[in-house]
């Protein structure tokens, strides 16, 4: 249903076989990656998990790209358990536009979390149920220059930035030090 248009990017590999590798010249600055596999629960879905991802006619992966046209985006590994936790499904973006990769890796990461949300549904599962489903999502940055690999922070989980924000306020205690919104103590 691509009619010729879909870059080949959007394609996802055959699952039996591990799915080639980008082809860049060895002079290539550093390239940024994010991978983002699915939690293992995910695989007991009855939906096509790639048309999950990646959105019917690859709608998803089109509006990432509208957003960050220099990324790359794929669909990787196999769609089982039986499969080495490496080698599952997973989601992967790749830039070499370091001002705009945290921001796609966040969306990415969204994505993700959409599909574990959509999975939740269809399995019936409690909203407490899916937080866990999410929080079972594994990601990965690193950027990689010259064959060398060199880990980033961890992607930001949902979950945790959503128990942040409702995390009651510190109380403030006499003849204790206080941070400020700037960092500074008072």
């Amino acid at each position: 249903a691509w009619h010729g248009l879909a870059p080949p990017s959007f394609a996802a590999p055959p699952m039996s076989q591990p799915a080639a590798p980008a082809v860049h010249a060895a002079t290539a600055g550093p390239k940024g990656y994010c991978k983002c596999w699915l939690p293992d629960a995910i695989f007991s879905s009855g939906q096509d998990l790639v048309e999950l991802i990646a959105g019917p006619g690859g709608a998803h992966f089109q509006h990432v790209l509208k957003k960050y046209p220099m990324v790359e985006l794929k669909v990787e590994g196999q769609n089982s358990t039986a499969a080495p936790p490496a080698h599952r499904l997973h989601v992967v973006m790749c830039s070499e536009d370091s001002e705009i990769f945290e921001s796609a890796a966040a969306d990415v990461l969204d994505l993700v979390e959409t599909v574990c949300d959509m999975v939740g549904e269809e399995l019936g599962l409690s909203e407490e149920q899916v937080e866990e489903l999410i929080q079972g999502i594994r990601a990965e940055k690193y950027f990689e220059a010259h064959g060398i690999r060199t880990p980033l922070p961890p992607v930001r989980a949902r979950a945790s930035a959503a128990a942040a924000a409702a995390a009651p306020m510190a109380v403030e205690e006499p003849g204790v030090p206080q941070a400020t919104a700037d960092g500074d103590f008072e």
